[in-house]
């Protein structure tokens, strides 16, 4: 570093934490010039962001009608997806280990379901129904528990719904 960046350096530190308090972090690996680029990108992105989030949430609310609530959920979702990943990737984990987990879960919800549709099938041949009729009417009806509670944990919420109607 020459002499007139370097004096240009110990200048902006002794002037700068009064209108740069970030300047005290610069240093011959990271100059003041980077420095002041990285920090304008990230006051640029941040109003870029505020002015996209605000647009969109008056547009959506006031022009479109469409509730607050569904807009906070549209832009919570992604956000929290957001910080998952950040998380899992500052903890050291990767989208495999995820994935693992999601099929774990997903293989979980599968057999817990089966099991469901199996005892009701048998429930429907104790009544008297044939074989085919039996599976008929009961993955039918677990199909209508489906629809009726979007957000089943498990299947014992279904076989609840199920001994309920």
């Amino acid at each position: 570093m020459n002499s007139i960046s370097h004096k240009m350096l110990m200048a902006w530190k002794h002037l700068s934490p009064k209108y740069l308090p970030f300047a005290d972090a610069a240093s011959p690996d990271l100059p003041l010039s980077r420095l002041l680029r990285l920090s304008l990108f990230q006051v640029s992105v941040g109003m870029a962001l505020v002015l996209l989030v605000g647009t969109l949430n008056r547009v959506m609310i006031v022009e479109l009608h469409v509730s607050a609530t569904l807009v906070s959920v549209m832009i919570s979702i992604p956000l929290s997806l957001a910080i998952g990943l950040i998380l899992m990737n500052a903890l050291g984990y990767g989208l495999n280990q995820l994935s693992i987990v999601g099929l774990v879960v997903a293989l979980g919800l599968l057999v817990d379901d089966s099991i469901v549709v199996v005892e009701n099938i048998e429930r429907w041949i104790r009544e008297g129904y044939s074989k085919k009729e039996a599976a008929l009417k009961a993955t039918q009806q677990i199909s209508l528990s489906w629809d009726s509670l979007p957000s089943v944990p498990s299947g014992a919420a279904s076989a609840a719904a199920l001994t309920a109607s």
